[in-house]
């Protein structure tokens, strides 16, 4: 099969593309959105058996590549290999079944069939302990080193993630800020990493967004996890082992609240 990737992480899907080598595919690896579009648009189903793309190089949520492919009539199976939803081990069948739902009627089931197969080796890849610690969107991603992984934090973001069932658009957001934790962010900054652009609509967006994650936030039990706003529009992400530091922030905020303003004399 030709095989093209589409991604934000060159050096880890290079990694994926080196792993799948012995397959007997031909495989390439984009990381420009637009020169991968020409090249799917120009060559068309003919030529190009599959598309494996990064759920962030095209913005999410924000555009439909299925959609926008089947108006050009350049339907190639496509799926999106760093999707947070499905378990590690049902990834290659989540993948499949959304081929089949979003593009079954421009797709033979001849050329259906062989694609599960496929699906599964690139799973198998995905899911090895030295590729999926480095892959955004299934995990605060650890940077890339061929050497080995450095250990994860107790905190598993991709639970917390299923724990309060937050949406794909906003756990973007939220891997972001994982990142970063503890760094100050402005709402510029972050708008030009989610939908490279800057626009009081964004600003607006990312606010909706701040207000879904906050609220997940503030009903963990396990960590104290807050998205913090040090000045106006500047965002930071705390993450911290225990709940303490929140239970005695609330504490002390009622206790305050509680408290008679004592006047003052000069």
């Amino acid at each position: 099969m030709v095989i093209l990737f589409l991604t934000t992480q060159e050096a880890v899907c290079s990694r994926i593309v080196s792993l799948l080598s012995g397959s007997g595919h031909i495989m390439q690896v984009f990381t420009e959105p637009r020169k991968f579009y020409s090249t799917v648009l120009s060559s068309g189903r003919s030529k190009i058996d599959l598309l494996a793309c990064d759920y962030l190089a095209f913005g999410g949520d924000e555009i439909d590549l299925f959609s926008i492919m089947e108006q050009h009539h350049s339907v190639v199976p496509l799926f999106y290999y760093n999707t947070p939803f499905p378990a590690p081990e049902d990834r290659a069948f989540f993948w499949y079944e959304n081929i089949k739902r979003r593009q079954s009627k421009f797709l033979s089931p001849e050329s259906l069939e062989p694609l599960l197969p496929v699906l599964v080796s690139i799973q198998d890849v995905i899911n090895r302990r030295d590729v999926f610690p480095y892959i955004r969107l299934l995990n605060p991603p650890l940077p890339f080193r061929e050497e080995g992984a450095q250990e994860l934090l107790d905190f598993d973001l991709d639970e917390f993630r299923r724990r309060h069932h937050i949406q794909s658009s906003r756990f973007v957001l939220l891997q972001y800020l994982y990142e970063h934790r503890n760094e100050e962010l402005e709402a510029d900054t972050i708008c030009e990493y989610l939908w490279k652009t800057v626009s009081e609509e964004k600003i607006s967006t990312l606010y909706s967004y701040i207000h879904d994650l906050r609220k997940a936030c503030e009903k963990e039990e396990a960590f104290y996890i807050a998205i913090e706003r040090p000045a106006k529009r500047t965002y930071s992400l705390v993450v911290r082992k225990s709940k303490d530091s929140r239970e005695e922030f609330f504490s002390a905020k009622e206790f305050f609240a509680r408290r008679k303003p004592v006047p003052v004399t000069f």
